[in-house]
């Protein structure tokens, strides 16, 4: 299955397999495979939750920005939950409900 999904997303990342858990994972982390899942899938894609758009909201801003470290959890609400992030996340979920 996650075979699969790698080959519709043009084989970004690789695929982890763990005999000892019985279970596999994708991972991605070259910021090039994640901006062009930022600009292919995920702008592309509803989300469900307000929840899901925040941290999409949130992963976008870090990977345009090259945020690479916060030292502080302080700086990470100062920085990435912002009323603007809400405030999008809350206009894209009533969009959705009208679709």
């Amino acid at each position: 299955m996650l075979e699969f999904i790698q080959s519709k997303l043009q084989n970004k990342g690789k695929i982890y397999e763990y005999s000892n858990k019985k279970e596999s994972h994708l991972a991605i982390f070259k910021k090039s495979d994640l901006n062009w899942l930022i600009e292919n899938i995920f702008n592309n894609n509803t989300l469900l939750t307000k929840g899901q758009l925040i941290r999409y909201e949130q992963l976008k801003i870090g990977v345009m920005n090259d945020l690479t470290r916060l030292d502080l959890a302080e700086n990470f609400h100062r920085i990435l939950v912002t009323d603007e992030i809400i405030k999008t996340a809350r206009s894209a979920l009533v969009y959705l409900r009208f679709i």
